[in-house]
Order: structure tokens, then C-alpha cells, then sequence
């Protein structure tokens, strides 16, 4: 999860990319498209991964014809369940399957936002880019606080907490920037005979065809 946000935090991109001591040891010019392909399989990866985690609870149901059952617990700081006393996952003897309700949140939660959610933020980010932005980084969001809210989870609290921090902080300082800085332009001219002219940014990810 780390690394897809990591490889869509802009302004990493963008010391990366204007920084000459890093450019002489590793090429960056090709950073966005390399990041996007990063971003990309990983996804994939993560989604399908996630999907046979939380579903892989049932698996004994379908290789050895286990039977399932649903114990509620306790609630549990900061948003999750505990489990009762005795409770086991796996019962060898009456070939049982115990799950929480939280086993069932999770599984229908993730399968809407891994199976349905995901796919048509991805399928609107080219045809309606107002709307499937804001929808792809709600499931990033939505994802990052199933993954923390639960106390069998620490390790995300150290690891996950921090760059979820850094990509939020990210998109703040661009939106900010975005609509309070104006790069500074200069127009180029293509040639004599062509009317046509370029108005670049002082950035390299802008240019304008006017």
C-alpha cells in the first residue's frame, strides 16, 4: 500500500525531476510514466492479494466442506472487534469456521471497493477526470482506514500511518500551489513561417500550444 502512494506523491516527482545531483546518478526524465506503471501492477497486485486475504477464511468451506458460523465479539479501540472468550477460527473436531461480523464487513467492503469501486474510478480517470479522481483517492483513503482501525494491526499504525500523512500533506501543498503560484511562462516561436507558437512553464510539465 506504501508504495502506491509513494509513487504518486507529486512532489517527490518533482524534486526528482529538477534535481541535477540526482539526475546525474539516475535518469528521471521518464519518472511519471515509470511511477504510473509502479502504480499500476502494484495495484493489481495489492487488490487481488487483499481479496484472497479476507475471503481466504471461507477456503476450508470449499476444499474440506466445513461448515461457517458467525460469533460477534466485543468492541475494540479504535474501530474494531475482539474476539469472546474461546473463540477459535478453525474447529477441527465439528469441522467449523468461526468469523466476526467484522470477517463479514471486511469481505463485502473490500469486494466493493477492490471488484467494483476501483475498476470504474480507474475506467472514469480518462473519460470523467472531475469525478474519478476524487472516487480513486476516496478508495485510498477508505482502504488505508480499514487497515488501521483494527487492533490485531499495529504494524500499519507505524508503517502505513506515516506516508498516508505524506501523500495527504501531498495533495494539500499541490492544490494549494496550484491556485495560489502561477509559473512563470515565455512564449517560443516554432519558426518564420509558421504562425503557430509554444508557451512553456518553468516547470517541465506544462506546455501550451497556442
Amino acid at each position: 500500500f506504501n508504495l502506491l502512494l509513494i509513487t504518486r506523491l507529486r512532489c517527490l516527482e518533482h524534486a526528482l525531476l529538477c534535481s541535477t545531483w540526482v539526475n546525474q546518478i539516475l535518469d528521471c526524465t521518464n519518472i511519471i510514466k515509470a511511477n504510473l506503471r509502479l502504480h499500476k501492477w502494484n495495484a493489481i497486485a495489492l487488490c487481488v492479494l487483499t481479496l484472497i486475504h479476507v475471503w481466504s477464511i471461507l477456503f476450508p468451506c470449499l476444499t474440506h466442506k466445513y461448515s461457517a458460523q458467525v460469533i460477534p465479539g466485543t468492541f475494540e479501540w479504535p474501530l474494531s472487534e475482539r474476539t469472546p472468550p474461546g473463540f477459535k477460527d478453525a474447529d477441527p473436531q465439528t469441522k467449523t469456521m468461526s468469523l466476526q461480523v467484522d470477517d463479514i464487513w471486511r469481505m463485502i467492503e473490500m469486494t466493493i471497493l477492490l471488484c467494483v469501486l476501483t475498476p470504474l474510478s480507474v475506467r472514469w480517470l480518462s473519460t470523467r477526470w472531475h469525478v474519478g479522481m476524487p472516487l480513486h483517492q476516496l478508495n485510498s483513503t477508505l482502504y488505508f482506514v480499514d487497515i488501521v482501525r483494527r487492533h490485531t494491526h499495529p504494524h500499519s499504525w507505524v508503517l502505513n500511518t506515516p506516508v498516508f500523512c505524506m501523500w495527504l500533506f501531498d495533495k494539500l501543498w499541490f492544490w494549494y500551489y496550484n491556485r495560489t503560484v502561477s509559473p512563470k511562462m515565455h512564449r517560443v516561436k516554432l519558426g518564420k513561417a509558421s504562425k503557430k507558437s509554444c508557451v512553456l512553464s518553468s516547470t517541465p510539465i506544462f506546455v501550451f500550444m497556442v
